[in-house]
C-alpha cells in the first residue's frame, strides 16, 4: 500500500511539472533616449534647516545631495515636502535624501509631493538626532 501511495504520489508530482508554463525572464528596461536639458531653467534649492517647534521636528537639506524644497505641516506629526529635480526631465525612479529628526522619540508621518512621480508615504519613529533610515511607498 505504502509503494503504491508513493508511486502515485511521485506520478502526480511528474505530470504536474509539466503542465506549469515557464514564466517570462525580466530582460531589463529598454534602452531611454536621453533628453538635452542644457536649455532649460535649473532650479536653485534654499539650503535650510526647515523648524516645527509645535512638535520638535526639524528636517535639513544641508548636505551633498540633499534635495528639499518645501514642507508644510498637516497636523500634530503630520508633513508634506515638496521635491522638485534641479531640471526636467528626471529618470522616473530619482534618489532624493534630507534629514528628519524630532527632540523626543515620536511617530511622525511625511508625504511627499514630487511633481510627476508617484507620492511616497514614510512613516517613520524618529529618535533624536536620528537619520531617515528608510523609504516605503505606499
Amino acid at each position: 500500500m505504502k509503494k503504491l501511495l508513493s508511486i502515485l504520489l511521485f506520478l502526480s508530482l511528474f505530470v504536474s511539472s509539466f503542465s506549469q508554463q515557464a514564466q517570462p525572464v525580466f530582460q531589463g528596461q529598454p534602452p531611454v533616449e536621453p533628453v538635452s536639458t542644457t536649455s532649460r531653467p535649473i532650479e536653485k534649492q534654499e539650503k535650510r534647516e526647515f523648524s516645527f517647534e509645535a512638535d520638535q521636528v526639524y528636517f535639513s537639506n544641508q548636505f551633498d545631495g540633499a534635495r528639499l524644497n518645501q514642507i508644510q505641516r498637516d497636523g500634530e506629526n503630520a508633513y508634506t515636502v515638496t521635491i522638485t529635480p534641479e531640471n526636467a526631465p528626471i529618470n522616473m525612479s530619482p534618489w532624493y535624501a534630507f534629514k528628519v529628526w524630532s527632540k523626543k522619540k515620536k511617530e511622525i508621518t511625511i508625504n511627499s509631493s514630487i511633481p510627476n512621480l508617484l507620492n511616497i508615504v514614510i512613516r517613520r519613529k524618529s529618535a533624536p538626532m536620528a537619520k531617515m533610515e528608510a523609504f516605503g511607498c505606499e
